[in-house]
């Protein structure tokens, strides 16, 4: 009698602002290397043609209908945030966990690097310094060449009550700590983690807030050490 082992986890990758799919080939590359379908989840407010109308709540619900297409065809779902979306992706997961959805794909973990846990407000000036200082050089150049723009409205907005809050997900929360960050510096990182009030399953990498970039290869391993701790949980 044959057996098969459970299909890997659906990573739905949430970017940061003004970055395309390209800025995390690497990443999504080694995840799937690893054995991880990935989506990646395209967000209304990067380079819209009508900036002054877009809102955070747009970008929520794209991320939602990314999951969404997964979880109801009974698919687990981790959900993968960089940067500011942490923000639309922590919103976009409430009523999302096992425990919501007993008898059908479910989200079974968040996993935030260099993330936001609440509002995200930045600006950039330096993008090689701000998002990519210990990333080689000519790679550097390359990743602030393929920058998008950015609507303002989604970042200057409140996010709704995220899924990170939700007892729901209680063992299912992991944070990467970027300690070189220049665009959300270290201490930031270590307060919004603190103020949320719950347990996270923390790693850190010496790296910039592009480590995907920088350390890709490490911030996988991180990645799947805490995605095997969901995997783990009945």
């Amino acid at each position: 009698m044959s057996s098969f082992a459970k299909p890997k986890p659906t990573i739905v990758l949430v970017p940061g602002c003004w970055h395309i799919p390209a800025h995390y080939q690497e990443l999504i590359d080694l995840l799937q290397n690893a054995g991880h379908p990935i989506e990646f989840a395209n967000l209304p407010s990067l380079n819209p043609s009508d900036a002054p109308r877009q809102t955070v709540t747009a970008d929520i619900d794209a991320v939602r209908q990314k999951i969404l297409s997964q979880v109801n065809k009974g698919k687990d779902v981790i959900l993968l945030s960089h940067s500011y979306g942490g923000c639309p992706g922590g919103a976009a997961a409430k009523g999302l966990s096992p425990a919501e959805r007993p008898d059908s794909g479910a989200v079974i973990g968040l996993v935030w690097f260099a993330g936001y846990l609440g509002e995200g407000r930045m600006g950039v000036k330096d993008p090689v310094d701000v998002f990519y200082h210990d990333v080689p050089t000519e790679k550097a150049s390359w990743a602030a060449s393929k920058l998008q723009t950015h609507a303002l409205a989604p970042l200057i907005s409140p996010c709704p009550s995220p899924a990170w809050k939700d007892t729901a997900f209680d063992g299912r929360r992991g944070y990467i700590f970027a300690r070189q960050d220049h665009a959300m510096p270290l201490y930031f990182q270590e307060r919004m983690v603190r103020d949320s009030g719950v347990n996270w399953n923390l790693k850190e990498l010496e790296a910039s807030h592009s480590p995907h970039l920088s350390k890709p290869q490490e911030l996988t391993g991180h990645i799947l050490e805490i995605i095997s701790s969901f995997e783990a949980r009945p």
